[in-house]
């Protein structure tokens, strides 16, 4: 690695397609071997499917990919653009169609994980086929369009807390010669050697970090480069990059040089002051009056001892100018890494609009301290750095009147449930940035989300490539997961399009049947093939009647009481005695009593509390054997009643759901019906968009 030695300057990985590769290329050719351009590896397949349903502009994503398979005798490419490319572009109101979520799955095929207590063991936990093939295509296109047309130096820049997809997108950079490689926010300890294992097409492992597993017990994903197009990628060796980590202070920087597998090529040594994630402070975590973590002494490198572990560096943070870059040489360093600089240049891929926002702000005598400000929105917990422009998410106000949503799933956690009585366990992904409740029901804590704010889609749309969202109430289907077909009327439903009418969703296993109105959307989840369904003749109940779809006030009682109840199953069941709710049923004014399940505490939805409430509304047999019919109420806190019939043999079976919604969105309640039907009720409200 005798050429990083004379690279006085590294251009930073920013952000997602910031650093892309335009910018990278115009760096790299400034001063061959002196500067380096760096490309962002950091969703890079996110990046490149939207930019195919945007028609491809210059047509430079399918020039890349058609170079992947020429070089290497596959049909990714294509398959790829087969399956995201549109003519033209979408339409401008038209949502995206999301990329396939980075979801992994027990390597046996199964759904569930035994438990260890018998042995320690490390399981395999392997990724969609499809999803690795599309990692790889893109780390490969992004890093050969910066190469082509000079001799200059491409690095490409990951953030180790974007665990899941890095080893595969390295390998697809490596596949197209990329120079270097950088990791940072996180150790990358064991990265170097894999980098020198992939360069001869080895099998690699990468070690996944998996919450709430068991003592003595871990996780990994293998990674076998030769079983990816039959071999086609792996024909011959490849050029092994340069290694560097980012750090902040010497004690890793120490531990890494003197690594028990193998150390990095380099260092690249990051003040707090740069921009992008920065390591925490160290001891506990204090705050000034902007909510900014407060640093200290404490955080400031010891450029001797890092000089003293004998390899090469780079400073970083406050070094964007000649004067920063005698002082770094002076140190001992062998150039710097400048980022925010380079993402204000015509090349960078931020939005025209916020670079002349950003740069007005500066000409107007806005201080650095004003403009960016250190946040703790990201959810990987690292200290953030966010501009604060008028009109996006940097303001409290815009920020509240969003939607939390987790759609992209970049930095999601994994974890496992608590064992079933056999004593499996399933793998759950998460997400602090997410809705609270969904966070809250896979073992997460309320404290864990505050402040933290989805960096997927803000760092997409810095880029221009933000989700489209719809706020005229609409249900859209998004196809998460692959395989799954839809079908309305005898026709095939095309994700990403409205659902308006009964729709029929098939996956490998489960069915769906999805029942979308204006006020709700109601999903029965049913196995097809089980015996009981499949000897399902008709129903025998009148269709539903819309008289009984009625407004009612709910009022409660001022003394909640307690009370035991019977169920169907011959089962004691506790209740509260909650409150009662007024309608009028065919000019008659009628009530029914509200019952919760259990007292729950109050939930914070960003700003606003709601009351979880888990009701059960109790209906005479007369009149259930009389009509089918559906009764919504709304209480003044958001949340709704939904009663409905389900037969599923001649016996019918009725159950009681309640949803909870807010502006914000949607708390989903589930209830098992007999004999293995699931079904959902969802709210939506003006602002509510959700998919199957």
């Amino acid at each position: 690695m005798d050429f990083l030695k004379y690279v006085r300057l590294i251009q930073g990985g920013m952000g997602v397609y910031v650093s892309n590769w335009r910018l990278a290329k115009a760096v790299a050719k400034e001063q061959p071997g002196k500067t380096v351009g760096t490309v962002s590896g950091t969703g890079l397949d996110v990046v490149y499917v939207r930019m195919l349903q945007l028609g491809d502009p210059g047509g430079h994503v399918r020039r890349a990919l058609d170079a992947f398979d020429d070089q290497f005798g596959v049909m990714i490419g294509k398959k790829i653009c087969n399956r995201y490319f549109i003519e033209g572009g979408k339409k401008p109101a038209a949502r995206f169609k999301n990329s396939p979520q980075h979801i992994v799955r027990p390597q046996n095929g199964g759904n569930s994980i035994p438990s260890s207590a018998q042995e320690p063991q490390s399981v395999p936990l392997t990724l969609d086929e499809n999803v690795v093939e599309l990692l790889i295509a893109t780390g490969f296109a992004e890093v050969w369009l910066a190469k082509q047309g000079h001799d200059g130096k491409i690095f490409i820049n990951f953030l180790k807390k974007v665990e899941l997809p890095l080893i595969y997108t390295m390998y697809g950079a490596m596949l197209a010669g990329v120079d270097g490689v950088i990791v940072g926010a996180g150790n990358p300890e064991g990265l170097p050697e894999v980098c020198s294992k992939l360069s001869n097409h080895q099998p690699v492992s990468s070690d996944l970090l998996v919450l709430y597993r068991e003592s003595g017990e871990s996780f990994h994903v293998p990674f076998d480069p030769r079983t990816v197009a039959a071999g086609q990628l792996a024909r011959k060796p490849l050029q092994r990059p340069a290694f560097l980590a980012i750090v902040s202070l010497e004690n890793l920087a120490e531990a890494l040089a003197h690594s028990q597998t193998e150390p990095p090529d380099g260092l690249i040594i990051e003040h707090h002051t740069a921009g992008g994630h920065n390591a925490p402070p160290q001891g506990s975590l204090k705050k000034d009056n902007k909510g900014q973590p407060q640093y200290s002494d404490q955080d400031e490198p010891d450029l001797v001892a890092i000089r003293n572990a004998g390899l090469p560096f780079w400073l970083a943070g406050g070094y964007s100018s000649h004067e920063g870059l005698k002082l770094a040489l002076a140190a001992g360093a062998v150039g710097v890494q400048i980022g925010s600089n380079f993402a204000l240049a015509e090349e960078s891929g931020m939005k025209p609009s916020y670079r002349t926002a950003i740069l007005n702000e500066l000409k107007n005598g806005v201080s650095d301290e004003d403009l960016v400000q250190t946040t703790m929105f990201s959810p990987t917990g690292f200290p953030f750095k966010v501009a604060q422009l008028h009109g996006t998410l940097a303001q409290e106000s815009v920020y509240a009147d969003r939607l939390r949503v987790c759609d992209i799933g970049l930095l999601q956690h994994r974890g496992l449930t608590k064992p079933a009585p056999d004593g499996t366990r399933r793998i759950f992904q998460r997400c602090p940035a997410a809705p609270v409740a969904g966070y809250l029901s896979k073992r997460g804590l309320e404290f864990n989300t505050q402040d933290k704010r989805c960096l997927c889609n803000g760092l997409l749309s810095t880029v221009g490539l933000g989700q489209i969202v719809n706020q005229n109430g609409q249900w859209f289907w998004e196809q998460l997961t692959p395989g799954v077909i839809g079908k309305s009327a005898n026709k095939a439903v095309t994700p990403g399009s409205s659902l308006n009418q009964y729709t029929l969703f098939q996956g490998n296993k489960y069915a769906i049947a999805a029942y979308p109105s204006k006020d709700q959307m109601v999903l029965l989840v049913f196995d097809p093939q089980r015996p009981e369904i499949k000897r399902f003749s008709h129903l025998i109940y009148f269709p539903p009647d819309p008289a009984f779809a009625v407004p009612a006030t709910l009022e409660k009682f001022p003394k909640i009481t307690k009370m035991t109840m019977l169920t169907s199953r011959n089962l004691e069941k506790t209740f509260y005695r909650y409150a009662t709710i007024h309608f009028t049923l065919e000019n008659k004014e009628l009530q029914l009593t509200a019952f919760k399940y259990a007292i729950s505490p109050t939930i914070l939805l960003s700003s606003t509390s709601f009351l979880c409430q888990c009701a059960l509304l109790p209906f005479c047999n007369r009149c259930a054997a009389a009509r089918r019919f559906l009764l919504t109420v709304r209480g003044r806190f958001g949340f709704s009643f939904t009663t409905s019939p389900v037969t599923i043999c001649r016996r019918p079976f009725r159950k009681m759901l309640i949803f909870l919604g807010s502006n914000l969105y949607p708390l989903v309640r589930r209830t098992f019906f007999t004999n293995g039907i699931i079904l959902w009720v969802f709210p939506s409200p003006e602002k509510v968009r959700s998919s199957a």
